[in-house]
């Protein structure tokens, strides 16, 4: 609708909401007490060395593998999320007849060099 009335006393608004940050919830793994095993991870190969040496002696013996994914433990978690609004840099192209894409620091730099210019004109005052 901004669009269609043309209103250049919208346009730093229209800057701000260009490319916006949401929080968007995740789920993550939640096991602060796994480890994982990696090739050259040191004398260990990653392991924690009292896991190891249990592991080395047989302390462990009869320890079978499980499928990792039986017992994972999970949380939700707000991922910080950027989303470009196509709208907006089509309303803020279609009134000040410039294209900076999506980036708020040239439209920024362009609106205050505007604003020292004098008077705004859109299309139909020009």
């Amino acid at each position: 609708m901004l669009e269609k009335i043309g209103d250049p006393s919208v346009v730093p608004q229209l800057i701000d909401a260009l490319v916006t940050t949401h929080g968007v919830p995740t789920q993550v793994v939640d096991n602060p007490n796994s480890y994982g095993m990696n090739k050259g991870g040191g004398p260990t190969a990653g392991l924690p060395p009292d896991v190891y040496a249990k592991l080395a002696t047989g302390v462990y013996n009869g320890a079978r593998i499980v499928d990792p994914l039986a017992n994972i433990n999970t949380k939700i978690v707000l991922v910080d999320h950027e989303f470009r609004n196509a709208e907006i840099l089509s309303a803020l192209q279609s009134i000040t007849k410039q294209s900076f894409g999506f980036d708020k620091d040239s439209w920024r730099r362009w609106w205050a060099a505007k604003q020292t210019a004098g008077p705004f004109k859109t299309s139909s005052t020009q």
